[in-house]
């Protein structure tokens, strides 16, 4: 995988963020977190080009699964707060990423964890790029323009 020096670490662009929204709603905490969710991945890849025990990576992916789990849920449950009205279009991309990606694994008590391969990691990382950047900068911009209006 390559590492994107120099590039926005939630997004993968150069340089830029997303929209700004007032403190109360810890956008930094949610680009810091989707930050640790991509080292996750990274720290995964870089498991599996080094051939390091299996263990390692079941660690790690138990890790990312919990993480992005927790992530999730405080998404949502900021959008429920406010009424975003993408609500259940952002869950159902939650849902299916959880699906795809994690479920299978944790159904099975993290076993297997071990045929995670380098291209599912890609995928992880392209998805949780693009969904940072696009999904949730809705999210940023709704909300925004929301407490603009709420609050004149």
């Amino acid at each position: 995988m390559n590492s994107r020096s120099g590039t926005n670490p939630v997004s993968g662009k150069p340089g830029g963020s997303l929209p700004v929204v007032p403190r109360n709603f810890s956008q930094k905490r949610m680009q810091r977190e989707h930050a640790e969710l991509l080292a996750l991945v990274e720290q995964m890849d870089q498991i599996i080009l080094n051939q390091e025990p299996p263990e390692r990576l079941t660690v790690c992916f138990q890790e990312f699964c919990f993480h992005i789990k927790s992530h999730f849920e405080d998404e949502e449950q900021l959008m429920k707060q406010y009424a975003y009205p993408g609500l259940e279009t952002h869950r159902v991309l939650h849902h299916r990423f959880w699906s795809f990606y994690c479920r299978p694994y944790a159904d099975l008590e993290f076993e297997n964890v071990a045929r995670l391969s380098r291209s599912q990691l890609l995928q992880m990382q392209d998805w949780l790029q693009g969904h940072a950047r696009l999904a949730d900068g809705l999210l940023w911009t709704w909300l925004a323009r929301h407490l603009k209006t709420e609050n004149k």
